[in-house]
């Protein structure tokens, strides 16, 4: 169990960077609740960590935000809406039809502060918060708002860590609820970010809990637009939220380590969304832009193109070209193989030094990507210190520094020290082997929601490329690592 935590704040030294899109979560350190994520209180229904943490956001109360202002929120979430991101156009789908939304507490302000769920999770932004959006925030306020370094009661007895919101799109694809897994159900996680988050004085009611979960449950988002490789269901491709609604998924399918319920041994070819585009230009394609559930006009003016494209020999092309590089990026997330070692919760537990395995070894889920069980994992992105990974940047992040000292002394932990940004799900469990491990998150939407990883140390896509080619020696050329950040974008 973890008996020592020392701190080091690199918060002032580099105020920009420590909120790139990073969501402000505090914990308080106490005893160790060894697998509270999976406990939930009879009386208060209620994780056991909960109520140290929502003691502190309702003390935190009295820090009110500098640029409070009225929230503007759509009259409604049509049944098919789009927006524009940065690659091109992001889509969401609800099969069961719009949501009103003067009729959902998911949009409702709550709390104190003048925050819902919509504040950090908006459509155009995959569901989550836009990062842009949350510097310009920090930038109205001091280097260290909330007095994480120098105020006795936001920094003393407090672990401050900055993890990116999660969407709350797709979620019935879930096997684990928030970074470390801590929530047993989506209805206490939707209680206790209305007392943590919007700060409110009393739960939101059994009623508004269950319009917030509704919702979330029955909303489907992915990239429908490319601006290079142009709609993501035309030419036979099945990219976009329609196909994606329909995917098959239960906890365990695809399992690589036979939990697969079913017996359905494990396949590494997780994406099948653009086999198709393998062979773009070499046939006739003009078998129009394949969005069944969307009005064509109403997309080609969210994302400001015409058709005209199709027409000429140039464009067409390239158009081609960067689809067939998507189909090849597909194929390389599939296919390349990878030596998996030094992942904690995955090599230690199976006292394998070395597992050849795939991309697809931990994002099993098909069309998909994320872990389909519960396999919170270590694969060194909340490394610092000598073992920061290269490819990312933790410059704006606290750094921990944790030892292993309250173990039997047979355990290999004994007196281990760990330099980390974010302990992890070790402060849920109390187990030093949880330090720095989280979920492998859903891989759809990636393009409207950088930056990357749980603390948002990969600006982009290609930095999270780069750090797999570097942690796991993968080799991949300039030009593949061009194609699997296509085919990412895509998603």
């Amino acid at each position: 169990m973890l008996t020592e935590v020392s701190f080091k704040s690199n918060v002032v030294a580099g105020p920009k960077h420590f909120v790139f899109g990073i969501a402000f979560v505090s914990l308080i350190v106490g005893a160790p609740q060894i697998g509270t994520a999976q406990i939930v209180s009879a009386s208060a229904g209620r994780p056991d960590f909960a109520p140290a943490m929502i003691e502190h956001a309702q003390k935190m109360r009295r820090y009110k935000d500098f640029d409070r202002g009225v929230e503007r929120i759509p009259h409604i979430i049509e049944r098919f809406s789009v927006d524009r991101d940065p690659k091109g156009a992001i889509a969401s789908f609800q099969p069961n039809g719009p949501t009103f939304t003067a009729n959902n507490a998911f949009f409702k302000d709550m709390g104190t502060n003048g925050r819902s769920c919509f504040t950090c999770h908006r459509p155009e932004n995959a569901w989550s918060v836009s990062a842009d959006d949350v510097a310009e925030r920090f930038e109205k306020s001091a280097d260290d708002p909330y007095g994480c370094s120098t105020n006795p009661e936001t920094g003393s007895g407090v672990l401050s860590m900055y993890r990116r919101p999660l969407p709350t799109t797709n979620i019935g694809f879930l096997s684990a609820i928030m970074w470390d897994g801590r929530e047993p159900a989506l209805e206490s996680q939707a209680v206790a970010a209305t007392l943590v988050h919007a700060q409110a004085k009393a739960a939101p009611t059994p009623e508004q809990v269950a319009q917030i979960v509704a919702f979330q449950k029955g909303i489907f988002t992915a990239q429908i637009f490319d601006n290079r490789a142009k709609f993501l269901t035309g030419d036979n491709a099945r990219g976009g939220p329609v196909a994606l609604s329909s995917q098959d998924f239960y906890i365990g399918i695809n399992d690589p380590l036979g939990l697969n319920p079913k017996g359905i041994p494990f396949t590494p070819e997780i994406f099948d969304l653009y086999r198709s585009w393998l062979n773009a230009g070499q046939r006739h394609d003009h078998d129009g832009n394949g969005t069944p559930m969307a009005n064509v006009n109403e997309l080609f003016r969210t994302v400001n193109i015409t058709d005209d494209w199709r027409h000429n020999n140039h464009e067409r092309s390239m158009v081609n070209e960067h689809r067939r590089s998507v189909a090849r990026g597909e194929e390389l997330f599939n296919k390349t193989r990878i030596n998996i070692t030094a992942v904690s919760g995955l090599n230690d537990e199976l006292k394998v030094d070395s597992i050849p395995g795939f991309c697809g070894t931990c994002h099993d889920s098909p069309n998909i990507g994320n872990h389909s069980v519960k396999a919170p994992l270590n694969i060194g992105v909340p490394d610092a210190g000598d073992k920061k990974p290269p490819a990312l940047d933790i410059s704006g992040l606290p750094v921990f520094t944790l030892k292993c000292t309250n173990v039997p002394d047979s355990d290999p932990l004994k007196n281990k020290v760990y330099k980390v940004t974010d302990p992890g799900r070790a402060m849920i469990s109390g187990k030093c082997k949880d330090i720095g491990r989280f979920k492998g998150p859903i891989l759809r939407g990636l393009a409207a929601r950088a930056p990357y990883f749980h603390n948002g140390s990969a600006a982009s896509l290609r930095d999270v490329v780069d750090f797999y080619d570097q942690r796991f020696g993968i080799g991949f050329t300039h030009k593949e690592k061009i194609d699997l950040v296509n085919f990412l974008n895509t998603l």
